[in-house]
């Protein structure tokens, strides 16, 4: 079956050959002349644009030549198969997740205190850091508290106490860094004044 319309515009040597892509459906005028030789490289009746033909036709050529990527299995790069593997990560709050294995991790707070007591936590209980800092997973700067209402009370005290020492001066706020900071130099005249008052006379 052929895919294509042969037809002759004028009666001079170079013939008007009308061909229609068997693709896109498009047609346009060739000379016979380019239509013959065309016909002789594909050595067959396809007559497809050039589009058609750099995207069809190397298609064609590709099929059935197998990838070179084909029965190699790529290598596993999770977890600590990685190169760039460190074994933890820390979260955007602040914490470090330790790898426990097939792409498992535990926070390592957690992990501290339950090798501490010997037994695994509850969901429902919270581990603490004392001194506030989340990165800080020493067995002594952790408390092992038995709910969230017993960790969001030790959070209000902590902030009742930022507010007593924000009221003494002792601690002041930066309205362009918009941080709380330790007011050293009036810490430092309470140190001397209690240090003072505690010096007995001889």
């Amino acid at each position: 079956m052929k895919l294509f319309q042969y037809e002759e515009r004028d009666s001079h040597s170079n013939k008007i050959v009308r061909v229609k892509c068997e693709y896109c459906g498009k047609e346009r005028d060739v000379t016979d002349g380019n239509y013959r030789n065309s016909q002789n490289k594909r050595k067959n009746e396809k007559t497809p644009c050039k589009p058609c033909a750099m995207k069809y036709e190397a298609a064609e050529k590709r099929r059935g030549v197998p990838s070179p990527l084909k029965g190699r299995q790529r290598p596993d790069m999770t977890g600590d198969k990685n190169p760039n593997f460190k074994g933890f990560y820390i979260t955007s709050d602040g914490y470090k997740q330790v790898y426990l294995g097939k792409r498992k991790y535990r926070g390592e707070h957690r992990l501290v205190v339950e090798a501490s007591i010997g037994r695994p936590l509850l969901k429902k209980e919270i581990v603490h850091h004392i001194n506030g800092d989340t990165l800080d997973n020493r067995i002594e700067n952790l408390i092992l508290l038995p709910n969230e209402a017993k960790h969001k009370g030790i959070h209000a005290s902590s902030s009742s106490v930022l507010k007593s020492f924000i009221q003494q001066g002792l601690i002041t706020f930066d309205t362009e860094s918009l941080t709380y900071q330790v007011a050293h130099i009036k810490l430092r005249e309470l140190l001397e004044h209690l240090e003072e008052g505690n010096q007995h006379p001889s």
